[in-house]
């Protein structure tokens, strides 16, 4: 097993594989470090704002009922304006 000199902070969270020392230098992961630092705040707040944008997205997307099966045979002109203010007012 392969042992890396970290950084004070930083982690990884991976098995760390014969060879991987020759990338994750002490030096690079101390860059990795300070870009995360300082980074990150705004990272965090980009990702917030995307997320409640693909909630305006998804909330105005439009949405299939799923009328199932067993009631495609109602008609759709039963099912608008003038059967239904029919049906308010007690006639059919």
């Amino acid at each position: 097993m392969t042992t890396l000199d970290l950084p004070t902070g930083v982690q990884i969270n991976a098995p760390i594989l014969p060879g991987f020392e020759t990338i994750l230098t002490r030096p690079a992961l101390e860059l990795v470090a300070i870009l995360h630092r300082d980074f990150d705040p705004r990272r965090q707040q980009l990702l917030a704002l995307l997320v409640g944008h693909e909630r305006v997205v998804r909330l105005r997307r439009p949405v299939d009922p799923g009328i199932p099966a067993r009631h495609l045979h109602l008609s759709s002109d039963r099912l608008h304006g003038a059967s239904i203010r029919s049906y308010r007012c007690g006639s059919s």
